[in-house]
């Protein structure tokens, strides 16, 4: 079933007026129709059944017949400190990111980032929609723009298990696959990769310098197959 999230608390045996957009996208686009059942999520453990009682392209009532729990979500958390890179790859991230379960997003501006901003209402509509089509009952949440030093002060704050990837780090540093924590970090470069400076700022906060292994990967790359090992 096509699912949706919808940001207003739901229950079992209530009925909801859709948006315009949401009503668009059922009579539309998915060509359904009255009768027809979806899924409803509102960011909590569960997902909602629903069926179409009345539709048109500009609203839809659903009745929420059912409230199934869902344990789709990983155990672990994952805040997922990407560097800006080129737009489509730093989007590429946020989609796949999604997917593979990363809880949260910080865009961080390095001394070597080519890129400087980012669109945030494109990039919380795309968190969304790769949301409700991998499966997900939490929308992933996208913070602002930090620079590297209040990233670092931030990741401190929130007392996370931080895994920092660097060219530099040794081979047998390999430490990724043995998060201790329930909420980890993964710091992930630019294409120019990390400054020294950058470098010497997360050994005195205590990050885990760790190595990817012998091969260079895309910062794109090292961010999906990284925080991929980190919850799974």
């Amino acid at each position: 079933m096509h699912r949706f999230f919808v940001n207003i608390k739901l229950e079992k045996g209530k009925r909801l007026e859709s948006s315009k957009d949401m009503a668009r996208q059922l009579s539309s686009v998915l060509r359904m129709g009255k009768g027809d059942e979806i899924i409803l999520f509102d960011g909590s453990e569960y997902d909602f059944v629903g069926v179409i009682e009345e539709i048109s392209p500009r609203s839809a009532e659903v009745f929420i017949k059912e409230a199934r729990v869902s344990n789709r979500e990983p155990k672990r958390k994952l805040v997922l400190f990407q560097s800006l890179i080129k737009k489509d790859k730093f989007e590429w991230v946020l989609e796949k990111g999604v997917e593979v379960g990363v809880s949260e997003f910080v865009p961080i501006l390095t001394s070597r980032s080519i890129k400087k901003n980012f669109n945030r209402t494109r990039c919380e509509s795309i968190i969304q929609e790769a949301a409700e089509q991998s499966g997900r009952t939490l929308i992933p949440k996208l913070r602002p723009l930090m620079v590297f030093h209040e990233a670092v002060h931030y990741a401190q704050k929130r007392n996370l298990q931080v895994f920092f990837p660097s060219l530099e780090s040794e081979s047998a540093d390999r430490m990724v696959s043995y998060p201790s924590k329930a909420h980890v970090a993964l710091f992930v470069g630019p294409e120019g990769g990390w400054n020294e400076e950058e470098r010497q700022q997360a050994r005195k906060a205590g990050f885990l310098i760790i190595s990817l292994g012998k091969l260079t990967l895309k910062s794109e790359t090292a961010a999906i197959v990284t925080s991929y090992q980190l919850l799974h």
